[in-house]
């Protein structure tokens, strides 16, 4: 029978559930810790590989770029297109649906005075690249890559994109004007994010006796980094290196030998023994492989040249 919690249980079921926890704090407004620690942990160290990456993504990007398309408008389909040069331009699932390979729609955002373009690869087994064609665009519009912060060129109306298995990306066209507040919205937005989250991990691994020293100096650098709106992208660079030296320190806690390098190992060998089961069961079961004959690897699009950008922003 089962003993009553010790502390030892307690920073083992913390250490199991950080970087799970991490991912879902970029997502969420707040988490209940211990809830993800004895509630969630068990239920998802198998898939933890991909879920956790997954989350990571979605949840550092979708918090930060949600709130533009709040209140944003639906162009017609004809203000948005992706072209992938006509020969893997549809998928088939394996119930026969089928779709277009790759889709681009255009919406307006009459507060900010941009335009949005969200481009997305509907098959989930094959990347695929092409050119996206945007209607209107001025001369002295730009268009900024919302994910990199990169501002892109689009001679003739188009730029290349390359796009992973079920992946996509958000642009947006405007004045730069335009385009320097809305990339500043999106820092700021990032900055909070990653803020809230070294604050978070900055609490739990000095919980499990981590030096901290570095990680809370790091904090307090991001809070007047980010009072200036020419240093927001050092800011965001500065939450992130707070990070890393959290991890750092949490490599050299007295707990880190003991707890999470053996959890670490055997949350490895879950994740093969996963992938392993996923790659027996691909095929076999409705909806596990809803590729298409006609859909194969695609070559990716030619790069579109970046214009200079002085917003070098990491992606993770």
């Amino acid at each position: 029978m089962a003993g009553p919690a010790t502390g030892t249980l307690v920073r083992q079921s913390i250490a199991a559930g950080q970087k799970l926890g991490q991912a879902l704090v970029r997502g969420v407004q707040s988490v209940s810790w211990s809830g993800l620690a004895t509630g969630m942990v068990a239920s998802l160290q198998p898939v933890a590989n991909t879920a956790r990456a997954v989350f990571a993504r979605i949840g550092e990007y979708g918090r930060a770029l949600g709130p533009l398309l709040v209140g944003a408008t639906r162009l017609p389909d004809d203000q948005a297109s992706f072209g992938t040069g006509g020969l893997w331009d549809r998928v088939v699932s394996n119930v026969g649906r089928v779709r277009p390979a790759a889709i681009a729609r255009a919406f307006r955002d009459p507060r900010r005075g941009v335009r949005y373009v969200v481009a997305y690869n509907n098959n989930p087994a094959y990347g695929i690249g092409g050119t996206v064609g945007v209607p209107g665009i001025g001369a002295d519009d730009r268009v900024l890559d919302l994910f990199a912060l990169r501002e892109i060129a689009a001679p003739g109306g188009g730029f290349g994109v390359s796009l992973a298995p079920g992946d996509g990306r958000l642009y947006a066209v405007g004045s730069a004007k335009a385009l320097d507040a809305v990339r500043n919205e999106i820092l700021k937005n990032r900055i909070a994010i990653e803020r809230d989250l070294l604050e978070l991990e900055i609490r739990v691994a000095g919980k499990m006796g981590a030096d901290t020293a570095a990680a809370k100096q790091a904090l307090a650098e991001v809070d007047v980094l980010a009072a200036a709106p020419e240093s927001l992208p050092q800011a965001l660079e500065k939450a992130l290196s707070g990070l890393d030296a959290v991890a750092s320190a949490n490599l050299a806690g007295p707990h880190h030998a003991t707890v999470l390098a053996p959890l670490e190992r055997a949350r490895a060998a879950l994740g093969r023994v996963n992938a392993i089961m996923n790659g027996r069961m691909a095929g076999t079961l409705p909806g596990m492989t809803a590729t298409s004959r006609l859909a194969a690897p695609t070559a990716p699009a030619a790069a579109s040249a970046c214009a200079t950008s002085a917003w070098p922003i990491p992606v993770r």
